[in-house]
């Protein structure tokens, strides 16, 4: 694959993966360790999310009718994915959407 980055130039190293932008994080040496680790699972896993969330805003877009709407609107998360995570919530679903969409997450 060829990636061009953001000013049109091509990213200069030889890579096998995508490029995905690197998010470096840290936690504070106050911050409890299980806090610290449930909150890298959950940002980890946001990417599982992401795809609920974009196939209920894809369920949305085609819905002809208020009872389609509704439908996309109240169907559990298995119904858009199978293999849906059971943490998966129709309000995580749509956070995760929305942050991918605002952060051009690519998950």
């Amino acid at each position: 694959r060829i990636y061009i980055m953001d000013d049109g130039d091509l990213f200069p190293y030889l890579h096998s993966t995508p490029v995905v932008p690197e998010w470096p994080l840290f936690a504070r040496q106050d911050l409890d360790r299980i806090v610290a680790e449930e909150i890298s699972a959950a940002l980890t896993n946001l990417e599982y999310h992401v795809v609920v969330g974009r196939a209920v805003h894809e369920c949305l877009d085609a819905a002809r009718s208020a009872a389609e709407r509704n439908f996309c609107e109240t169907a559990p998360s298995t119904h858009f994915l199978k293999d849906a995570r059971c943490d998966t919530t129709r309000e995580l679903a749509e956070l995760a959407y929305r942050a991918g969409v605002a952060g051009h997450h690519s998950g």
